[in-house]
């Protein structure tokens, strides 16, 4: 269990990561995990025995028209890589966790598609299909294979060396299941390394099923559209922050909100594109 925070501020907290635990349901009981998300505090560090520094970021997707908190978890860094100033219309459509924050190594993932109320082939060839999407943007391989795991979860309390996808319920800190968010990405860096050092160390996903059915959204107003949704948090997981909610951007994969039916984040558009290649050169 994690101990008391250090310190806290509206957005980060600080906390001793000690042993790995799970937090929710565990799977194995026969329910969906449930993951509790602080809105207020999107970004998390957590102190290492070794005395190094681990940053939690919080990517809070939101549907679109619903009252929400506005940080959406941006990121460190908007488009341009200047991180200030006043960027045009055009830079302000991508963003990063933080400059030189990517993976340095190819990395496979677990997705668990129990409670998905899909094909287990399906959910698995969809998140690849998200992950190709930015793969075959840059001559690096960010995403390596996918595999099948159904007893694949969520840890929040320190970083497991595992990047998962789930289906599961997601909450509020006071257990208040959160409606108006589709789905939640988690990803871990090395927050505080010097530059040549910085980078993504684990990503997990968490697609929200007690508010929102997922599938095929061609023709239907009525699901999210699993590939859409999941190129967007895959975004996340490769070190793409949201865009801004500046009108220009509204066609871009990492736009922060999404509607139902919407099928069109299934790919990536010019300033997803501008942004991943800028990260990975």
């Amino acid at each position: 269990m994690m101990s008391a925070p250090l310190s806290t501020t509206s957005t980060i907290q600080f906390a001793m990561a000690e042993k790995p635990d799970n937090v929710g349901t565990p799977d194995n009981a026969g329910k969906p995990q449930t993951i509790p998300v602080n809105e207020k505090i999107t970004k998390q560090l957590f102190a290492q025995p070794d005395g190094t520094i681990l940053e939690r970021t919080t990517h809070i997707f939101y549907l679109e028209g619903t009252d929400h908190k506005e940080n959406h978890a941006k990121g460190g860094s908007k488009g341009g890589g200047s991180g200030g100033g006043s960027p045009d219309a055009t830079e302000q459509c991508y963003s990063f966790l933080e400059n030189g924050m990517r993976w340095k190594g190819t990395e496979s993932y677990l997705v668990n598609p129990l409670f998905s109320d899909l094909d287990d082939t399906v959910v698995l060839t969809t998140i690849e299909a998200g992950a190709e999407a930015w793969d075959e943007q840059v001559s690096f391989e960010i995403f390596g294979g996918g595999s099948i795991d159904d007893n694949a979860e969520v840890i929040l309390t320190n970083i497991d060396n595992q990047n998962v996808v789930v289906f599961g319920t997601v909450t509020d800190e006071d257990d208040n299941v959160l409606d108006n968010v589709i789905a939640v990405t988690y990803t871990w860096a090395n927050w505080g390394a010097p530059k040549p050092w910085k980078q993504i160390l684990e990503w997990d996903m968490v697609f929200n099923i007690k508010s929102f059915s997922f599938g095929d959204a061609t023709g239907s107003t009525s699901l999210m559209d699993l590939g859409g949704i999941g190129t967007h948090e895959l975004g996340h997981a490769a070190g793409m922050g949201h865009t801004s909610t500046n009108s220009l951007c509204q066609d871009q994969t990492m736009y922060p909100t999404a509607s139902y039916g919407e099928t069109k984040k299934r790919t990536v558009e010019l300033r997803d594109i501008t942004g991943i290649k800028k990260l990975y050169p």
